[in-house]
């Protein structure tokens, strides 16, 4: 590999990952034995219309598209994406009608991401329910504070609401994220996430996440600067140890970048066909079931 293409973030997230499976914590957790460690930082630097995708494994980026336009759509129901071939929600849909408290029915969420950044506060009835001008709009207000009051230090959308926690299919993982704005009009987003199985769901909010800094500061006219992702249980699943010890042995390419292709006014405005990825190169996915 090229020593100016060095990916510093992948190989830093690849050495999470190797400290976790080396001497993470093992744990009979809800779901399965896990190896954690709790507590760590990774920063992604996203200047340069870079985004970081993991290359060391390929990655479903339009399934994270989809998934993330769903969340800003406020949208609960997993038929929503099922319809688009989508179906990382479907173990997290299903639900015993011992345990179906609130009676919702299979493929309603409940009051998860998109409800919460869009709508927090008001009364969840179902997901087919119209809530427009219901709540209050976390991600709007902050998109407005962003480009009226850049300094402001409140840039904050919570999706750890506790009154709705018991209402939702799975509490939020990646609960609460704060926006900055540097004095060189760069846009930084920083993610405190509670929970993370780093071989398969961290890599998505990654490249999640940092298409969000993309998106918003398009809106803004600011430059994208980084995403800092700080997780507190970050673990590896039992079933995943083989899986992990592979990706290990690979070296990573450079990160791609991003070209938004149309000029776009509105957060509600995006679609797929916006994002453009240039020179992704990857090596070969590697398949592990999802443990929901």
């Amino acid at each position: 590999m090229n020593e100016n293409n060095y990916n510093i973030s992948e190989y830093l997230y690849l050495g999470e990952l190797e400290k976790i499976l080396k001497f993470g914590d093992e744990r009979q957790c809800r779901n399965s034995i896990t190896k954690s460690i709790f507590g760590i930082r990774m920063v992604f630097d996203l200047t340069d219309n870079t985004i970081p995708i993991i290359t060391t494994k390929k990655m479903s980026i339009k399934t994270i598209i989809k998934e993330l336009l769903w969340f800003i759509s406020g949208d609960t129901n997993n038929e929503t994406l099922n319809k688009q071939g989508v179906h990382i929600w479907d173990g997290n849909s299903k639900r015993d009608e011992d345990s179906n408290e609130y009676n919702l029915n299979d493929n309603d969420l409940g009051p998860i991401y998109g409800f919460q950044w869009r709508h927090w506060g008001a009364n969840y009835t179902n997901c087919h329910d119209n809530y427009e001008n219901k709540g209050i709009d976390q991600l709007q207000e902050c998109i407005n504070s962003i480009k009226n009051s850049p300094a402001s230090r409140r840039m904050m959308v919570s999706a750890w609401n506790v009154s709705d926690i018991k209402k939702m299919a799975l509490p939020p993982c990646h609960s609460l994220f704060q926006w900055y704005v540097s004095s060189n009009n760069e846009l930084s987003l920083q993610l405190y996430q509670r929970s993370g199985d780093m071989f398969l769901g961290v890599p998505f909010n990654i490249l999640s996440y940092s298409l969000l800094v993309h998106m918003v500061a398009h809106l803004t006219n600011l430059k994208p600067g980084k995403f800092i992702h700080i997780i507190g249980d970050a673990h590896i699943y039992e079933n995943q140890y083989h899986a992990v010890n592979l990706q290990l042995q690979r070296k990573p390419f450079e990160f791609p970048k991003l070209n938004i292709r149309r000029k776009v006014e509105s957060i509600d405005d995006f679609k797929l066909d916006d994002f453009e990825i240039l020179k992704y190169e990857c090596h070969d996915a590697i398949k592990v079931g999802m443990i929901a």
